[in-house]
């Protein structure tokens, strides 16, 4: 996919999954009448701001929609949980934060509720991106999901261990590697220069095939293809993936730059990098937010630039979050979420007051606001104007930070179509044994994995 998106601002408010909604056995009306819409991720005593700001949308909303009632649930998407509650048909009404690569698992399996009509009715489908509305829909044609933020994988950089290494341009802002060569060689200079880890790459609940199918990607490295008969065929084991593990070996066991512990997860790279005890990470701005409230990271800590280039072009990851509602809603429930999306700033029409909500609590909570969107997923551009404007008296971000980051200049592709985090999940093995073995055998590795693929998932799909 090479076309360019344009941004979007993480927002606050998520909702997603939570057990015991209770819908699937009754109208989807409470004792008083009222249409009934749980709403998850509530932000929970740990942030008053947040609550009180989720607090006072809920009775502005309910006054403004006197019919629904909005029942507040804390609890948020994890992937470990995720098949588990839906099996169980314990999902809420509405779910946030589902991966792109599970829409049509969960289109198949009866986890979400079929909405293209709603969304039609709603005005939300055709006001949608293309490139973006086909991922939101099943192979066919069907729409399940609503996309709640978009972003494209990069490099998260502090900016205060690039300073202390020297790696600053004459006008103050850091440098950004440009290539994969060039980032192990700033890796080792901060390694040198500060004493920490140049880099962080993760290896486990997924995220460390997540982050090498990235990789990889730029040695020229395809990971499926459909044949003519439909089946699909794993296709990774080839020169370019071993060139691809030879980085990441030399990495670890020739240059020294990667951290001693080996057991690390997307959050585990996010605190490290928020504490100063890595320099880079693979990430997108979709995370900026944990940064701040999770990890204590200053907006004016972090630097984000472009995936680097490989001897095989320069891509990176198209991804994001999705709203995606219980398949026992009733219409009147459906009808009721797409309201309380647009409330809460996430529909095509910009909801001003929640927006500057958004911005006001963000910089309080010494959030990341930035002073335009970084992905927009609306075709709406007087949407993007209206950002600007409200966001500019909240700003705390410099946008020569994400300068790179937001540049042209490469190409942006979706994740595999089929068994996506089965995919990830053995190549979390691979990113394992490459980097605790330094004996391992990298061409018998890579050979296995793809035959566990093969074997273990795409054979097994029907």
């Amino acid at each position: 996919m090479k076309k360019r998106l344009a941004l979007i601002m993480a927002a606050v408010l998520g909702i997603s999954m939570a057990a015991g909604c209770g819908t699937a056995t009754n109208s989807g009306r409470n004792a008083d009448g009222k249409i009934t819409l749980e709403v998850g991720n509530w932000p929970d005593a740990t942030r008053p701001e947040s609550l009180e700001k989720s607090e006072n949308w809920k009775k502005k909303f309910e006054e403004q929609n006197p019919d629904i009632a909005i029942v507040p649930n804390t609890y948020g998407y994890e992937v470990k949980t995720f098949i588990a509650k839906a099996a169980a048909g314990q999902l809420p009404d509405l779910l946030q934060n589902l991966p792109f690569t599970e829409v049509k698992s969960v289109a198949k399996n009866g986890y979400a509720a079929d909405i293209t009509e709603a969304a039609k009715k709603a005005g939300i489908a055709e006001a949608i991106n293309p490139d973006i509305v086909a991922m939101c829909k099943d192979e066919n044609g069907k729409m399940y999901t609503v996309p709640r933020s978009a972003y494209m994988q990069g490099i998260m950089i502090n900016k205060k261990l690039f300073e202390k290494a020297g790696l600053v341009n004459a006008d103050g802002t850091v440098k950004v590697p440009e290539t994969f060569d060039e980032m192990a060689d700033f890796a080792v200079q901060i390694k040198e220069k500060t004493g920490v880890s140049g880099m962080t790459l993760p290896t486990t609940s997924n995220h460390g095939g997540w982050i090498l199918l990235n990789i990889a990607w730029n040695y020229g490295v395809e990971f499926e293809k459909q044949g003519e008969d439909g089946k699909w065929k794993a296709t990774f084991d080839t020169p370019e993936f071993h060139k691809a593990l030879e980085w990441i070996y030399d990495l670890n066991w020739n240059k020294g730059v990667l951290p001693d512990n080996k057991v690390i997860s997307a959050k585990d790279m996010q605190q490290l990098l928020g504490s100063d005890q890595t320099a880079m990470i693979f990430g997108n701005s979709d995370w900026c937010s944990s940064l701040a409230q999770k990890c204590g990271m200053k907006p004016e800590n972090l630097a984000m630039s472009k995936m680097p280039a490989g001897p095989g072009g320069r891509y990176a990851q198209l991804g994001g979050s999705l709203f995606v509602f219980s398949p026992d809603l009733t219409e009147e429930q459906i009808d009721a979420a797409f309201k309380w999306i647009e409330f809460t700033g996430f529909g095509p029409q910009l909801n001003e007051e929640t927006y500057r909500d958004n911005c006001e609590i963000y910089a309080n909570e010494g959030n990341f606001v930035f002073p335009q969107e970084l992905f927009s997923i609306w075709t709406n551009k007087d949407r993007a104007e209206k950002i600007k404007e409200i966001a500019a008296p909240y700003a705390n971000v410099d946008m020569k930070d994400f300068a790179n980051y937001n540049q042209e200049g490469i190409t942006l592709r979706t994740e595999p179509p089929v068994c996506a985090q089965e995919l990830y999940s053995v190549l979390d093995s691979v990113v394992q044994e490459i980097l605790t073995n330094k004996n391992v055998d990298i061409a018998a590795l890579s050979k296995k994995a793809q035959s566990d693929f093969q074997a273990n998932h795409l054979d097994k799909m029907k």
